[in-house]
């Protein structure tokens, strides 16, 4: 299954390419989010171990154009295959 990914940031283990290729035949946002972090050896974590979901100030979710709120029910949502998931850090204010 290939998974298209947008992001803001390089992605550890993805550098330099915009889609990851999953040897399975299903997945959810949550499995893809749990397979960037193992491709990343762990030094980029999108779910939280304490919410079990993505805190909203640490990353913006889209799954082909449509906001996801990360939450523990938002991260079921299955994924197919040529879908395109953005991944954005949000800024950092202040003075």
């Amino acid at each position: 299954m290939k998974i298209g990914i947008v992001s803001n940031f390089t992605i550890p283990g993805l550098e330099g390419e915009n889609e990851i290729y999953l040897d399975r035949p299903a997945i959810t946002l949550r499995g893809l989010l749990e397979e960037l972090s193992s491709k990343s050896s762990g030094r980029v974590k999108f779910i939280r171990p304490s919410t079990d979901a993505v805190h909203p100030m640490d990353f913006m979710i889209d799954v082909n154009g449509v906001p996801n709120q990360g939450s523990r029910e938002d991260l079921d949502v299955a994924l197919k295959e040529g879908d395109i998931v953005t991944i954005k850090v949000l800024p950092l204010g202040g003075g």
